[in-house]
C-alpha cells in the first residue's frame, strides 16, 4: 500500500472513531491503529525508496544532460575553432591572392610603362632617322640637280657650239656653192 493510501486510512479511522463527550478526545480500535502504523512503517522506507531513487534517477537525468550538454558545448567550442581557423585560411588565401593581384597589377603597370618608353625612343628615332634620310635625299637631289644641271649646261653650251660651228661650216659651203 502506499503512503497516500494509509495516510487516508489514518484519516478515516479517525475521523470514525468514537468521541468523548467535553473532552475532544476520540477512542480508536487500537489494533486497528497498530496495523496502519505498521503499513506506514513499512511504506515509509519504500516511499523514502522511491524518493531517493527519483532523486537518484533526476540526478543521473540532470548529469546525463550536463554531460551532454558538455559534450554539445565542446563539439560547438570545436567546431568553432575549426571555422574560425578555416576563415583564417580562407583570409589568407585572399590576402595572398590579393597580394598577387596587386604584385600582377604593378608588374603589369612597370611593362606598360617601360613598353611607352621603347615606344616612345622608338618613335623618336624613327622621325630622326626620317628627317635624316630626307636630309640625304635633299641633299643627294640637290647633288643630283647640280650635277645634272652643269652637265647639262654644259652640253647645251656644246650643242650650241656644235650649232654655230656647224651653222658656220653651212654657211660657208653655202657660199662657195655661189661663188662657184
Amino acid at each position: 500500500m502506499d503512503l497516500e493510501a494509509i495516510l487516508t486510512e489514518m484519516e478515516d479511522l479517525i475521523y470514525n472513531s468514537s468521541r468523548v463527550l467535553w473532552s475532544g478526545k476520540i477512542i480508536m480500535d487500537s489494533d486497528e491503529l497498530a496495523r496502519i502504523m505498521d503499513s506506514l512503517r513499512e511504506a515509509i522506507p519504500k516511499e523514502v525508496q522511491k524518493a531517493n531513487n527519483l532523486l537518484e534517477d533526476q540526478k543521473n537525468i540532470r548529469d546525463a544532460a550536463r554531460s551532454e550538454a558538455n559534450s554539445i558545448i565542446a563539439q560547438a567550442n570545436a567546431d568553432a575553432k575549426e571555422i574560425i581557423e578555416q576563415a583564417r585560411e580562407e583570409a589568407n588565401k585572399m590576402i595572398s591572392s590579393e597580394e598577387i593581384v596587386k604584385q600582377a597589377n604593378a608588374e603589369s603597370e612597370e611593362i606598360l610603362e617601360e613598353a611607352n618608353n621603347r615606344a616612345e625612343v622608338i618613335r623618336v628615332s624613327s622621325e630622326e632617322y626620317s628627317q635624316q634620310l630626307i636630309d640625304e635625299s635633299k641633299k643627294f637631289a640637290g647633288e643630283v640637280f647640280d650635277y645634272l644641271e652643269k652637265n647639262l649646261g654644259d652640253t647645251l653650251y656644246s650643242i650650241q657650239e656644235q650649232r654655230n660651228n656647224f651653222l658656220e661650216e653651212k654657211e660657208a659651203l653655202e657660199e662657195k656653192e655661189n661663188e662657184e
